[in-house]
């Protein structure tokens, strides 16, 4: 791959494609096959320049913010995917954005959607466009970058920690201690006997 990615690197346009998802939509980001693609082929995307990667699997749309070393970066490669033409049975894929440990958001997605979909991938001189549409033509994600300029990089929902269900729990669990230490302490005191009982 690196000598195929080599010859092709004074290309405008560097795409490439492939079936397993380095970043998945929905299965598990772990998997062992995931892990690697991301452990072999994203280092070579990232340093031959690779522009865009389709990628599918997983059944449900997706679309990754631009990534360099698995991190959002303008000079990064997006990828798309994953796999939703003529499925009958689609996964729920991940939400993008940051900052819950209950939910399932990913950091490095930047449009999901649970729908049968396909992807129109147009160039015209330097310019991309990805759109991504339902069986009846509704488009339902774009996305535009070029290869002159640094990409866009959407902005994805962050949760803060009070407002996320872990910090309910940390909420609750303070308030519950609260009520027990108090609820304690009153009990030991009525479980004491009274002055007047003990001859003070």
């Amino acid at each position: 791959l690196d000598d195929e990615l080599e010859a092709r690197a004074d290309r405008t346009h560097l795409i490439a494609a492939y079936h397993v998802p380095a970043y998945p939509a929905a299965r598990s980001f772990s998997n062992t096959k995931n892990r690697e693609v991301r452990r072999h082929w994203t280092p070579l995307f990232d340093a031959f320049g690779v522009d865009l990667v389709i990628e599918a699997d997983d059944h449900a749309y997706k679309r990754t913010l631009p990534l360099l070393g698995g991190k959002p970066h303008p000079r990064g490669t997006v990828y798309v995917g994953d796999g939703g033409v003529g499925m009958h049975s689609l996964r729920t894929p991940a939400d993008p954005g940051t900052g819950s440990i209950f939910g399932n958001r990913r950091a490095y997605l930047a449009h999901t959607a649970e729908r049968t979909h396909g992807e129109l991938i147009t160039i015209h001189g330097n310019e991309r466009t990805i759109l991504a549409m339902d069986p009846d033509g509704l488009i339902f994600d774009s996305y535009r970058f070029s290869a002159d300029q640094p990409h866009a990089i959407d902005a994805t929902p962050h949760t803060g920690f009070l407002f996320r269900p872990e910090g309910y729990l940390l909420v609750v669990a303070l308030l519950l201690g609260i009520a027990g230490y108090f609820g304690y302490t009153g009990w030991r005191r009525s479980q004491q006997p009274p002055a007047w009982a003990t001859g003070e």
